[in-house]
C-alpha cells in the first residue's frame, strides 16, 4: 500500500512540474525562456521513470507482470534520451 501512495504522489508531482511552466505564463504572464521549459520537462520525465521504478519493485515484491512497468519506463527513458539528444545536437 506504501507503495502506491509513493507511486500517485511522485506521478501528481510530475505532472505538477510539467504544468508549471504554463501555469506561470498564464497567472504572470511570464515566460521564463526555454531553459525553464527543458528543466522543466526533464524533471517530470525524471519524476515518471522513478514512479515506474517503484510500480516495478513493487510488481515484483507482489508477483505480478513486470510488462507494463517496464514499457511505462521505457517510454519515457527513450522520451527523455531522444529530449536530450534534440538539445545538444
Amino acid at each position: 500500500m506504501l507503495y502506491k501512495k509513493i507511486r500517485n504522489l511522485i506521478a501528481i508531482l510530475a505532472v505538477m512540474i510539467a504544468l508549471l511552466p504554463a501555469f506561470l505564463y498564464s497567472t504572470q504572464h511570464i515566460y521564463y525562456g526555454p531553459k525553464f521549459s527543458f528543466f522543466t520537462t526533464i524533471a517530470a520525465l525524471i519524476c515518471f521513470i522513478t514512479s515506474a521504478l517503484i510500480q516495478l519493485v513493487h510488481n515484483k515484491k507482489e508477483g505480478l507482470p513486470l510488462s507494463g512497468p517496464f514499457i511505462f519506463a521505457g517510454g519515457f527513458t527513450f522520451l527523455l534520451l531522444y529530449i536530450v539528444y534534440q538539445f545538444l545536437f
